[in-house]
């Protein structure tokens, strides 16, 4: 990219994240700018009347006058743009995070889970979203050093116009070694984004309060550890050529700056030899050139800061402008009034060649509980993603009351769609927050909240909660509580019935609510879905009688579908992970003695 336009997308980027700041910022800098140039000019005015002697002393004071005066200014405005800069940055930084998140949150659950997506991903937020800090401070810099580079350089100009082409052909190697710093530095963390973030995880893996039981059980730290310093030892080999390549080029530029400086002097030197500056002039001349080299290698450095910088955000920007988006859509629950139906439906991986799910025909009808079984691995949590809208179907169709849904647009299934995976968030968030995430654009019906926890059974145990409802669940704060895995399941079923769809898709919903809780979910499921339909996924079958219809998967397919008496009669696979799993509780209650036969058979032993 060209250095004009990483300039002007800079300052545009900067100016729009606060206007304001951003020109006061601006304004700052051109006045401590300015006040070099006024202090060099005070000094030749100055130096004149000193060298000639025939000036009188009242002719003195406003040089003086202006002289204190902007060195004075120069100090004060210091203070002023540090704290204006500090403002800048945090504001850049938030409009950087808006432009990023508009893309993560919108982008298509498939893309968002490849590995090239989720690298340069992580490419942009290591690098691209620390930018903005250089970004606000070398365009404020830039622009206050090229005003003051233009009036310097009008100074030195009057003063003697042979002094003005060498500091300025002088500036084209600096630049030139800049860009390709940032060039070597974008191509460095291109290259190590993998590496890099595979040592964040192990490293957030070793401090995660979740991870800690498992760590020390195992004693896992010492593998893990190694894996982190393999990780570390590979990243850093490459940062040692990348930061010895960086050196040798800020090297170069420093010699070329000192060179024309020095240069710059000599000439002066020259000049003054040959008498073609006068002595007041030659001091003046120094004076500005010294002044000039400091305010050209901020300068230098500001270009820089913008094309080291300028490289991760045009990454951002081509991230942000090139990543495939979903149409944009305020997309409203459409009402279930007939069947949702899936007809020869097949889906793999964008980045594989099996075929996943395949063939797959099932209906839902309005009102109607459809559980989905089968081994692990067999498709049914891919499946259910494509009736919740989250994956398209690679072929097939999926209908809804008739209508055919745009594997392209599928907004308003995804809006009539409810659901609770087995790995579901828990937020931290207050107890109230963490329900009604579920359909944000009704946060303010409490009504339908309480109701919702209370069809979960979440009601009593939240309520109880030391701020109830507006308690935050996590320990990881002071004032937070946590809940066990069962509460917690509880609060994401709330979250998934607060959301106002007539679909609801329950995977695994009751994994981790012990026995008692988990029959009186599925007695009550009615009552709890009132009039919504459900696809339940679930490896427990005892409770799966309840179901209107059993879809059984195997490696992709439909093998087998019916009600719960129909597929035990047909001997099937259902039949037969049914009765493994009947017979592996029989079996564990014939070991269990039990308690009144243990007692009676002590009782007996002590009369004997």
């Amino acid at each position: 990219m060209r250095l004009p336009s990483l300039v002007r997308d800079s300052m545009r980027l900067v100016r729009a994240a606060d206007p304001r700041t951003f020109w006061s910022g601006a304004v700052l800098q051109i006045v401590s700018a300015m006040c070099a140039t006024a202090i060099v000019v005070a000094s030749k005015l100055l130096l004149d009347g000193l060298v000639n002697g025939h000036i009188s002393t009242g002719a003195l004071v406003i040089p003086v006058i202006v002289f204190a005066g902007a060195t004075a200014l120069t100090t004060s405005t210091t203070s002023f743009q540090n704290q204006q800069q500090r403002l800048l940055v945090e504001q850049t930084n938030r409009l950087v995070w808006r432009r990023l998140l508009g893309v993560t949150t919108r982008v298509d659950l498939q893309t968002y889970e490849r590995p090239d997506f989720f690298d340069r991903l992580q490419r942009i937020q290591n690098n691209a979203l620390t930018r903005p800090t250089t970004i606000a401070l070398s365009t404020l810099s830039l622009l206050g050093n090229a005003v003051g580079l233009v009036s310097l350089l009008a100074v030195v100009f009057v003063l003697q116009p042979l002094l003005v082409p060498p500091l300025l052909l002088g500036a084209l190697p600096t630049i030139y070694l800049a860009r390709r710093g940032s060039a070597s530095e974008f191509r460095f963390f291109a290259k190590y984004t993998a590496p890099f973030r595979r040592r964040g995880y192990i490293r957030q893996t070793l401090s995660d309060r979740g991870a800690a039981k498992e760590i020390r059980v195992f004693d896992a730290a010492p593998l893990l550890i190694e894996r982190e310093n393999d990780l570390s030892d590979e990243y850093i080999a490459g940062l040692r050529v990348q930061v010895r390549r960086r050196q040798l080029l800020s090297a170069a530029s420093s010699l070329i700056s000192a060179g024309i400086l020095a240069g710059t002097l000599w000439l002066v030197v020259i000049l003054l030899v040959h008498r073609w500056l006068s002595l007041s002039s030659a001091a003046a001349a120094l004076i500005a050139v010294r002044v000039l080299a400091g305010q050209l290698n901020a300068l230098f450095n500001a270009i820089g800061g913008i094309v080291e910088s300028g490289v991760f955000l045009s990454d951002l920007d081509d991230f942000v402008s090139n990543t495939p988006l979903p149409p944009e859509s305020d997309a409203q629950p459409r009402a279930l009034t007939d069947r949702i139906e899936l007809h020869n439906v097949s889906y793999r991986y964008p980045s594989g060649t099996a075929w996943v799910v395949r063939d797959v025909d099932l209906h839902i009808g309005a009102g109607e509980i459809v559980a989905l079984v089968g081994e692990n691995g067999s498709g049914k949590t891919t499946l259910a993603k494509i009736v919740g809208g989250l994956y398209p179907a690679i072929e097939g169709s999926l209908s809804w009351d008739g209508a055919t849904v745009d594997p392209e647009n599928r907004a308003a299934l995804q809006a009539s769609v409810s659901v609770i995976f087995q790995d579901f968030m828990r937020y931290h968030l207050s107890a109230t927050d963490n329900i009604v995430i579920g359909d944000h654009r009704r946060a303010d019906k409490r009504d339908d909240l309480r109701d919702a926890a209370e069809r979960a059974g979440a009601d009593a145990f939240l309520a109880d909660l030391p701020a109830g409802y507006a308690t935050l669940l996590s320990r990881e704060y002071g004032d937070g509580v946590d809940l066990s895995l069962g509460q917690w399941q509880r609060v994401a079923l709330a979250r998934a019935l607060f959301k106002d769809a007539p679909l609801l898709i329950l995977d695994e919903a009751s994994a981790s609510l012990d026995p008692r809780a988990e029959h009186a979910l599925f007695a009550d499921i009615r009552r709890s879905l009132r009039d919504k339909a459900a696809l339940v996924i679930s490896h427990r079958y005892a409770n799966l009688h309840l179901a209107d219809r059993i879809y059984v998967m195997q490696s992709g397919h439909i093998v087998e579908s019916g009600s719960h008496t129909e597929l035990l009669t047909l001997r099937g696979l259902y039949a037969e992970l049914y009765h493994l799993q009947a017979d592996a509780y029989q079996t564990e209650v014939e070991e269990t003695p039990s308690p009144n036969l243990s007692q009676r058979q002590a009782s007996a032993r002590i009369r004997t």
